[in-house]
């Protein structure tokens, strides 16, 4: 196949020579040698296949040389390590000096620009040099905050105040590492500004094609904020501008879980109906002139949609298929591909490993090379009806890219789409319409306004019709399934299963026999991709998480039996939901589809707000909570929201709820005096497990007042190896007197990082290291787990399983 499609094999070569340099990070000396060879020993086997002493395929003597040259690409554009300007992962009242060289569109409440340095302050140093930093200025709508937005441009020079972080690495089991993602960008960290006072702009001096480029980006957003409603902005932006940043994380997750994330973003789909639509627009003109035009608007939408990988994908394919056109050559779908890896890896190889360049690829690739198949077998089925046969081609298109990107798919999300390919037979035509709504508004628009409004209210009501048809899709049982643990060796025997079947259809001509195959090779390829699959919370053993949920608590337990616990489930803020961001992608992560039993410690919304995402989809059985307080807004609606539901749930007593091995004990009844009198924190839950000789115990945010109690009610029965800390190690709580009952082994400490309270007090800290207890703290490593067999308790290194 490969001598047909030499382009193929070169790209092949090419991106093979990329992979094995990202990870064996071999010399330059070697490999410069080692390219010279490889040119040498191609103009040998050039020699060779003249003379015909040997029948070698002629595009092999050039798959050494692309090879190496990949190695040194991808050695060249990355030899330069990337260094943080400072050590500290939090820096507050940092000052930077520099240009700016993107501004992302404005948000509600925010917008983002890259700063490259020239010099940064903090209080104890000065550093100088050229970083590349992320500037968030979140003010909302004030006039201060727009009048800087309107005046920023690319190219000016700037001084800026603010708190610098690095970025977020992966804190839990199974998380994405922005920050090593970044890094690997040349990003080195954020600055976040909360007045806009503290942007300064010292040298008016602009980028002027960046800034032309900003200024029209800006433009069409302005004019999609002043058309369309808020609900509809976020896909109109995504679909034109590819700023997908104002739709909202919930219908992010309905995208993904109805199989159709794919339509949020600018993709080939555009590309082509946009070229479409100007060459109908140009059809009388000379076709050199008609191909120039729509070369050229093509280019100008890749610059407004700002170079995204699907896009520069498809515009590059559209541009050889236009030259082709123009040579009368054989167009060639294969090595048209090929064409546009090639020349954006060329650019930047680590493209190569963007999600969005290997989602795009692949897609188009499985399309090419799977749908012949199944064109096969419509022909065979010779339909007359026209609308059943379109119908089916687009269901067997969406069939194939759904199968090559599946692995990618499961990598990234952890769960694959069962009800995508139904969802897509409506979904591609619908975004097609609203697409060409969107562009007919805009243009419209720079003629009437009121006559764009009505085009915008007909994109508006399509939108919302789009948005009600996804959300059922998403939420029904059947809509998904989830994939935990999803590898790259199961990415490698996905593919090996796949291109054994389609090697081996060719031969097989009964059709039995072919779905018996196909079945065959499905059930080989689940059980082989399993057996790998890391088992974090192990059986027959007591398993505590403390999930890092930032500044607040959530603990997930495995029980010997197998059952589940939830203590807490950290904070909710407007912006950030630790149950939909961090909880919920553990729990699928992990492999469990529903906790057992949620204990709530007490209503403080760093406990309990977390946990409302993991009810609202019913991930949990049953709820153990404080008695309500009818005068706490937060309490009555957590409890209505249980009620609609359907989650029953009970309130502190002092019981025990015991399996096999292992026991949970409730050591406060928020019902009975004086706990029913103690302010909310001292009307925390207190939970003791015990699993042979082992125990633990979790104290909420509970102070003195209830430690006093416990120590007066239960006395030695506190005696404990794991405690966890009370209210995040305040010096309000974990009194010395309680931590003499208790003389923990082990201490957990969940805080968030450089948190504004100071926790965890040195005092408390001091009270531990005298009773010689190890502590463990979420804020120094993320997550940590521990783990029981009923006789000893040890510390499991998660992330180097």
């Amino acid at each position: 196949m490969l001598k047909h499609y030499p382009l193929i094999s070169i790209t092949i070569g090419f991106i093979l020579g990329i992979i094995v340099q990202s990870v064996f990070q071999i010399g330059l000396y070697f490999l410069g040698f080692m390219f010279l060879f490889s040119i040498a020993f191609s103009f040998i086997v050039m020699k060779i296949i003249k003379t015909k002493i040997i029948e070698i395929p002629s595009f092999t003597y050039s798959l050494f040389p692309v090879f190496f040259f990949g190695m040194l690409l991808f050695y060249f554009q990355n030899k330069d390590e990337v260094h943080y300007p400072v050590a500290e992962q939090f820096v507050k009242d940092v000052k930077m000096v520099g240009r700016i060289t993107d501004i992302e569109m404005k948000r509600k409440l925010d917008f983002k620009f890259k700063l490259v340095t020239d010099s940064i302050i903090t209080a104890n140093k000065k550093v100088t040099g050229k970083y590349v930093i992320i500037c968030r200025v979140k003010a909302g709508d004030t006039i201060e905050f727009l009048n800087l937005y309107k005046k920023l441009n690319p190219g000016n020079v700037i001084s800026i105040k603010g708190v610098y972080n690095k970025g977020k690495d992966t804190r839990n089991p199974g998380e994405f590492d922005y920050r090593a993602y970044l890094l690997k960008q040349g990003v080195t960290g954020f600055l976040s500004v909360k007045n806009p006072k503290d942007v300064e702009i010292l040298r008016s001096t602009v980028s002027p094609f960046p800034s032309l480029i900003f200024s029209v980006r800006k433009s069409i957003a302005e004019r999609i904020d002043e058309l369309q409603k808020p609900q509809a902005v976020g896909l109109i932006k995504g679909l034109l501008l590819g700023d997908k940043s104002e739709i909202d994380n919930e219908t992010k997750m309905e995208f993904i879980n109805s199989g159709v994330a794919h339509v949020l973003a600018v993709s080939g789909q555009q590309v082509g109906f946009i070229a479409v639509i100007f060459i109908i627009l140009f059809g009388r003109v000379n076709i050199y002139l008609r191909t120039t035009l729509t070369i050229i608007t093509l280019i100008l939408f890749l610059l407004i949609t700002g170079l995204q990988a699907a896009v520069l994908r498809a515009t590059i394919m559209a541009l050889v298929v236009f030259a082709a056109s123009l040579s009368n050559r054989e167009i060639n779908a294969w090595n048209t591909i090929a064409i546009a890896a090639l020349a954006i890896l060329l650019i930047d190889v680590n493209q190569l490993f963007d999600p969005g360049f290997q989602l795009s690829f692949v897609a188009v690739m499985a399309t090419i090379g799977l749908y012949p198949y199944f064109s096969t077998w419509l022909k065979e089925l010779n339909l007359k009806n026209k609308f059943v046969k379109a119908i089916l081609v687009m269901f067997f298109m969406s069939l194939a890219a759904q199968i090559g990107v599946l692995p990618f798919i499961n990598y990234y999300f952890g769960k694959i789409s069962i009800i995508a390919l139904i969802s897509n037979l409506f979904v591609i035509p619908g975004i097609s319409i609203i697409l060409a709504n969107g562009l007919l508004t805009l243009f419209v628009s720079t003629v009437s306004l009121q006559a764009a409004n009505i085009f915008a209210s007909a994109g508006d009501g399509l939108i919302a019709f789009l948005y009600w048809l996804i959300k059922i899709s998403a939420t029904q049982d059947f809509s998904f399934i989830r994939v935990p643990n999803f590898t790259l060796q199961d990415s490698i025997i996905f593919y090996g299963f796949l291109f054994f079947l389609i090697f081996t259809l060719r031969y097989i001509k009964r059709m039995f026999t072919k779905l018996l195959l196909i079945f065959l090779i499905a059930v080989n390829t689940v059980v082989f991709c399993s057996l790998d699959n890391k088992n974090l919370l192990p059986d027959d053993k007591l398993s505590v998480m403390m999930i890092d949920v930032g500044q607040g608590d959530s603990f997930l337990i495995k029980l010997p039996n197998g059952k589940t616990v939830i203590i807490d489930g950290g904070s909710s803020q407007f912006n950030y939901d630790n149950g939909a961001r961090v909880i919920i992608p553990l729990l699928d992560y992990l492999g469990i589809a529903k906790i057992d039993y949620g204990i709530i410690s007490h209503m403080d919304t760093d406990h309990f707000a977390g946990l409302v995402s993991l009810v609202n989809e019913n991930r949990i059985n049953e709820i153990f909570k404080p008695d309500l307080d009818s005068t706490d807004k937060n309490d009555l609606y957590f409890e209505q929201l249980l009620a609609i539901k359907k989650i029953p749930y009970k309130y502190f007593r002092d019981t025990v709820v015991t399996d096999e091995k292992a026991r949970v004990y409730f050591l406060c009844d928020t019902h009975k005096s004086p706990i029913n009198t103690f302010k909310i924190n001292d009307r925390s839950g207190i939970v003791k497990i015990v699993y042979g000789k082992t125990s633990l115990l979790f104290v909420g945010d509970a102070h003195i007042k209830m430690e006093k109690y416990l120590t007066s009610h239960w006395k030695n029965f506190l005696d404990t190896d794991v405690l966890k800390i009370g209210h995040h190690g305040s010096k309000t709580s974990s009194g010395e007197n309680f931590l003499n009952f208790v003389l923990p082994n082990i201490s957990l400490v969940s805080v968030g990082e450089q948190n504004k309270f100071g926790h965890p007090s040195q005092v408390v800290l001091d009270r531990l290291d005298k009773l010689h207890s190890q502590i463990f703290r979420t804020d120094d490593e993320g997550a940590v787990i521990l783990q029981s067999d009923g006789d000893q308790i040890k510390k499991i290194d998660w992330k180097n399983i």
